[in-house]
This record gives C-alpha cells, structure tokens and sequence, in this order.
C-alpha cells in the first residue's frame, strides 16, 4: 500500500478529524459518535445492505451517517439538498430506499425519515470496523448528469480507495494536513474530499456553508492544505483580488470548462491550481494538470489510468484526433443500480466510455473538447462550444457565456451565445473581434443577454435551461 493510506480505517488517535467553528473532534470521538450512531441506526430498524438515503448539507452529521452506515455493512446515497420533494421522492423510490436520514424537514410519504437533530445525545459507542480492500458497495451517488435523467452510480470501498491512491500519485498527501471541504459532499467531487482526509489520517474543515465569503473565513482561520474548487468559485475569488491563505498548497479545480484567463489571473494572484477531469463514474479525478504551460489541457492521466480515443466505429485514434474519450481505471465505478443494460453498454474492453469528446496531444495531454450532447455540428463542421465559451470570455464586458447550438434551416444547426454583460458592448466591435480570433463557422449567429444564467449547486451553468430561455426570447 501507499504510504500514509491505510485500507482499514481503525483511528484511535487524537489527531483532529473534523474542525468547524462549533466542533472539534479527533479520530477517537468521531469513531465513537460514529459507532454509537450504528447502534442507533440498528434501532431504528436499518440493517446490512441496505440503502439509506443522506438528505444534508456539509456537516458533522453527514460524515457521522456515512460511517456508521459502512460500520454495519449498509450502503449510503447521498441526495442533493437542492432538490424538491417530488424530485427526491422520485429519486429515493428509484433506488427502493425506504430510509432517509435528514437534516431538513420534508414531506415523504412511505418513507422512515431519520432526523439529524437526533444524532446529539448519543453516546452507546460500540464496535468500529470498516474493511476499505472490499469490493462491496459502499456508495450510491447520483450523477449530475449533463443529461437527462439521473443515474446512481455505485462505487465500492475498493474504487473510492483507489481514486484516493491515484490522488494521492499526484500530491503526495500528508498525515495531519486540513482539506477545506469546498464542494457539497452529495457531488463525487465533494464526498472525494472527505474521502482524501480520512485515509492520510488529515482533518476536513466543515464551512459554515459552501458560499465563498465562509469558504474564505475557513481557509484563513483553520488554515488547508488543499481546496477544491469550480471554476465560478475561482472568479469570484480572483475577480475581488483574494489572494490565497499561505498555508494553502494546491486548489484542484474541476467540475467543466476552465476559461484560460482564469487561470492565468488565478496564478498572478497567487492561486496554484491544478485543473483536474473526472466525473462521478471515475470517483472523481483521473488527470491533472498544475498550471503550466499547457494551459488548455486538462493534464495527463495519473499513474494506473489509461486513456484512449476512440471513432464512432470504436477503433482508436491517432494523436491529436478528435474522438470519444474512454477510460480504464481502478476507480471505476461497478454498476449503475437497476440498469445492467446501460453499464453494459458504456464499457469496451474494460475502458469505460464517458461521453466526452477530446484528443490526446503528442506528449499525452488530454484536451477535452465537449460533450457529445455540447458539440455543435454546423454545416458539416464540428465547433467545440469550450473554445467559443474561451475566447467570448476574454472580451471586456462579457462576465459569463454560454456557447450551444439551435436549429437554422440553411445549416442544420448554428451556434449561438448567452451572455451576462458587466458593461456596454458594441455588437459589431465584438463581432470584429470573434472573426479575427475564430474560423468564421464558429462564429455565435445569435447572440442572447441574460441578467444571469441558471447553475445547479456546483456552480455549473445547466446549458438546457439557457437554451429554453434563449428559445423564448
């Protein structure tokens, strides 16, 4: 194994496991609350394999429920707290859960709910062991898919271990370091922080909530090691100026498109980024890249990930060949539950095929262009909405832009753009600009101005919403 990676987590020690600004506990008292809480769990009628849905926000409570599940062999699924009622009924009853332990007041007919509140007076400790060498299930997590319906993705303690170890690769984690825990732990990305935390032996800060001006508090009273950020977390920092806490070694940056500039000002700023790729079927990052000079890329495959491309007819290609990005990798995901057929369908050859379209340069750098659902095909020609989205951005006035395709009678489709505007802009100046920066086929044929464009909890623009709103206007 790793150094510093233990695969059966067994803490006995005093080493801060949980900081926030109303507790602080060690591996000891987390053990202990944990354990009691399975008693608790098995009083209430939960038992081995089952399903328990966690409806929470970043909390002591959520990482409580999610080790007293894995202490008595059940399986967590985290649920997005943004979500209506109908919308987790729907998703609770598609993964036949019937418990759900919750930190808000919903109303879920035929479901147990559990609530968080009761978590405070427990102090039965018992038994604590969770084997991580296992490929049992140990997580069901909804993708935030850039399509359509939800799919539960299950990861084993195996996949969630190994996605740690190919992190790990990278950074080198250090026992006793703090992870600031950034992102919503119902996203991989989020749940991956607290993962990354537990197994160095290393403490995770709870922020009061995953806005920026508690992010910035945390960072500077309780002082990380690392932030995991997405790109508008980022601009807002940079965008005000922030420079970062010093004992701030690294901010993985991920969840979608990354403008260049960002980066750059980021760097200026004093911000060392390392833009990763992943998604929840990978348990979260497989590539990294520290901001150097490949600065459109999302990095190299790390250590026991490989990468190939491959054409509609499944066949590889050649270096700097656009085609459908596949993956092999220890992390990968073992099933989505209740649909063999779909899981069946996304692998070839133990590669898993994610949806995403990019190539591989010379030096084996990853550029991801789109997704297939993103791509724009106008006349004839491929337009990578990214690279419009890129230069869009690098235009004074334009604060965000959403690049996506509608349909034209003449061209199949053509791309458009929804912009929000910091300031006045001259529609041919900016059209000037475009032309001089992009073949004249990329080129937005309709231009949109919002005064701000729909994001899902993450951040991430929901580029269908945009373009419903576009459609009416």
């Amino acid at each position: 194994l790793m150094d510093g990676i233990d695969s059966s987590i067994n803490f006995t020690s005093n080493t801060p496991a949980i900081i926030s600004n109303t507790v602080n506990l060690s591996y000891n008292q987390l053990i202990g609350r944990a354990s009691a809480l399975s008693n608790y769990f098995i009083q209430k009628g939960i038992s081995q394999n089952m399903r328990v849905g966690i409806l929470a926000g970043n909390s002591v409570e959520f990482i409580f429920s999610i080790l007293a599940l894995w202490n008595m062999g059940a399986v967590p699924v985290p649920v997005n707290i943004r979500l209506t009622d109908s919308e987790i009924c729907n998703l609770l009853d598609f993964a036949e859960i019937k418990f759900l332990v919750s930190d808000k007041d919903v109303t879920l007919p035929d479901k147990n709910l559990i609530s968080t509140a009761d978590f405070i007076n427990l102090n039965r400790a018992g038994y604590f062991n969770v084997d991580m060498n296992s490929s049992s299930p140990a997580l069901i997590m909804f993708t935030s898919g850039s399509t359509g319906l939800p799919k539960a993705v299950v990861h084993s303690f195996d996949t969630l271990l190994s996605s740690v170890k190919i992190s790990h690769s990278f950074f080198s984690f250090n026992s006793g370091e703090h992870w600031l825990a950034s992102l919503p732990f119902y996203h991989i990305g989020g749940f991956q922080i607290f993962m990354r935390a537990f197994l160095t032996g290393s403490a995770v800060i709870i922020p009061e909530e995953i806005k920026n001006e508690f992010l910035l508090e945390a960072m500077f009273q309780h002082r990380p090691a690392y932030a995991s950020l997405v790109s508008t977390q980022l601009k807002e920092f940079v965008d005000a100026g922030i420079k970062p806490v010093d004992s701030l070694k690294y901010v993985l940056l991920g969840g979608g498109f990354i403008p260049s500039e960002l980066l750059q000002r980021a760097k200026v700023n004093g911000w060392r980024t390392v833009k990763v790729y992943g998604s929840t079927e990978t348990a979260s990052l497989i590539t990294a890249l520290e901001n150097n000079e490949k600065i459109n890329s999302a990095g190299r495959p790390l250590p026991s990930v490989e990468i190939k491309i491959l054409n509609d007819n499944g066949e590889q290609l050649e270096k700097n060949k656009i085609g459908e990005i596949t993956v092999k990798s220890p992390s990968l995901f073992i099933g989505y539950f209740n649909n063999d057929e779909e899981y069946k369908i996304k692998f070839k050859d133990n590669f898993y095929s994610t949806g995403d379209f990019g190539h591989l340069d010379e030096e084996g750098y990853l550029y991801v262009e789109a997704r297939r659902t993103d791509l724009i095909i106008s006349g004839g020609e491929n337009i990578s909405p990214f690279e419009v989205e890129d230069i869009l951005l690098s235009y004074p006035g334009i604060a965000e832009a959403v690049v996506f395709q509608m349909e034209d009678n003449k061209w199949g489709h053509i791309p458009a753009a929804a912009l929000v505007l910091t300031a006045k802009i001259n529609a041919d100046v900016l059209l000037t600009f475009l032309r001089e920066r992009l073949a004249d086929f990329k080129v937005p044929r309709r231009f949109f101005y919002l005064e701000e464009l729909p994001k899902t909890s993450l951040g991430k623009i929901e580029k269908e919403k945009v373009k419903q709103i576009c459609s009416t206007l």
